[in-house]
């Protein structure tokens, strides 16, 4: 019976964790996201959030933004298991990367809101920083690091 409560607590401290590295993960993609002046270099014009960076239950990571596309609104959507990010890369924009095409990617014809599976890519895009992009991505990578803890 002792063994029994002992093991109630660790798991509850283990999850405790797993929520704080969720959390501080989103909020790192999603400050990046909030002030970036561009999402993807396949989206003209201002991006806004439709959905944030949200991980769900079962782990998949996910986003959904709206763009212009010559006057009329284009919605895209990006998700992939978190389990299988190998790691932050940095050219022009912040990007997860993948070791095989498991990162969905969906898109809208322009004014419509019903989205489509477009295509898989390795690749999951952030956006671009607008601060020293190295600085995020190294602390991006970091974050990555602690929350693949409870992951692997």
């Amino acid at each position: 019976m002792i063994f029994s409560s002992l093991f109630f607590v660790n798991v509850s401290v283990i999850g405790q964790s797993k929520a704080k590295a969720e959390k501080q993960f989103l909020m790192e993609l999603n400050t990046i996201l909030k002030n970036a002046k561009q999402y993807h270099w396949d989206y003209e014009g201002k991006v806004s959030i439709d959905s944030p960076f949200t991980i769900s239950k079962t782990g998949i990571l996910s986003v959904t933004v709206r763009y212009n596309e010559n006057g009329s609104l284009v919605r895209a959507r990006m998700d992939a298991p978190v389990n299988k990010i190998k790691n932050v890369l940095y050219d022009l924009y912040l990007i997860l990367e993948f070791e095989e095409p498991l990162v969905n990617i969906y898109t809208s014809k322009p004014g419509t809101f019903l989205l489509k599976k477009m295509e898989n890519s390795q690749y999951f895009h952030i956006a671009a920083p607008i601060k020293d992009g190295y600085q995020q991505e190294k602390r991006l990578q970091q974050l990555l690091e602690n929350l693949m803890k409870f992951y692997h």
